[in-house]
């Protein structure tokens, strides 16, 4: 199940896969794939399976579940040029694909995609960062919501609207989170298995 945003009059799905649906322009946003961390870490001495295959996979389906026949990447693609999957060059030639490139990726440029710093594309501004411009989709702080109750506390990837700027969750498998703090007048939708949900955090 997903989860409906209208955002600057626009209609935004947020999705759990991950991944923000804009109807308006055909388009799957996506942040913070991360692909190859685990080969990358791995040589590093940390022994993590590389899980670049079914991240792809995933990504593929949500453009599938879409029809989307473009995506925009808020940057980190790639968790480092070396790593990244040669599939990547014919991955899926069919769709429009965008990088905005990330902190992980600014050297990067697979084929076929357009590699830019940032993308305005009115009313929104897409970044890595998040940016002053109000209206800024973006990724790198992969946020995730604390949720208590009685019996503790459990964290889970977020949806962070604050400030004028909506935070996507990191995509990849292997890339972790950060807790958030939301602040009044903040919007926060937290990414299950299978769903999102809307949740308010008391003042």
């Amino acid at each position: 199940m997903s989860l409906t945003w209208h955002w600057l009059g626009e209609e935004l799905i947020l999705r759990s896969d991950r991944t923000v649906w804009w109807p308006a322009r055909q388009t799957l946003i996506v942040a913070d794939v991360h692909l190859g961390k685990g080969r990358s870490l791995s040589r590093l001495g940390v022994p993590l399976p590389d899980a670049s295959t079914a991240d792809l996979a995933r990504l593929s389906a949500a453009l599938l579940a879409t029809g989307a026949t473009r995506m925009v990447v808020l940057g980190d693609l790639v968790h480092t040029p070396r790593d990244a999957p040669a599939e990547l060059a014919t991955w899926h030639t069919d769709v429009t694909r965008i990088l905005v490139a990330g902190n992980h990726d600014r050297a990067f440029r697979p084929v076929g995609f357009t590699v830019v710093s940032t993308l305005v594309e009115p009313p929104f501004t897409f970044s890595h960062e998040p940016h002053p411009a109000a209206g800024t989709m973006c990724g790198h702080l992969h946020p995730k919501a604390v949720l208590r109750d009685a019996l503790g506390k459990v964290t889970a990837p977020c949806f962070w609207l604050s400030g004028g700027c909506l935070v996507i969750p990191a995509f990849g498998a292997l890339t972790g989170g950060h807790p958030i703090t939301p602040r009044p007048g903040d919007r926060v939708a937290v990414v299950g298995p299978d769903s999102v949900i809307e949740v308010y955090f008391k003042r």
